[in-house]
């Protein structure tokens, strides 16, 4: 997923793990102050996001099995977690979801406005990034 304020590309293989390298890029790169009880982990590495878990890839939604006409009403909320990419705002840690990356990045870039748009890091980060 892209970074709402410098569009950097951050990853992770699991919603803990993408998580923990936002609020990580957010507390390094923006100067958020980092939450109590939480240190740093290990270096950001930027790159191509891959992602979470879900099944869209590319573009397109890939299923496939034994039931794969089987309604998705009847396959319950396996199929919508298994097609949904989830992330936790750094500064709230509010559970934000998307179909995949792309939507997760904006529903993320949404939420920082709306709610923390006055917070000073966040006031700072767009600050630093226009100034380049």
């Amino acid at each position: 997923m892209d970074c709402p304020v410098c569009e950097c590309k951050l990853e992770g293989t699991s919603e803990e793990e993408l998580t923990s390298a936002v609020r990580e890029h957010f507390c390094e790169e923006h100067g958020m102050e980092r939450p109590r009880g939480i240190e740093s982990t290990s270096p950001m590495t930027y790159g191509q996001a891959q992602p979470v878990g879900g099944l869209k890839t590319g573009g397109k939604a890939t299923v496939s099995g034994e039931n794969i006409r089987e309604p998705v009403e009847q396959m319950g909320t396996a199929w919508k977690d298994a097609t949904t990419e989830k992330v936790r705002c750094p500064s709230c840690m509010e559970m934000l979801e998307g179909c995949d990356c792309e939507e997760l990045s904006a529903r993320l870039d949404r939420h920082m406005t709306e709610s923390h748009g006055s917070e000073g890091f966040m006031q700072k980060a767009r600050e630093k990034v226009r100034g380049r």
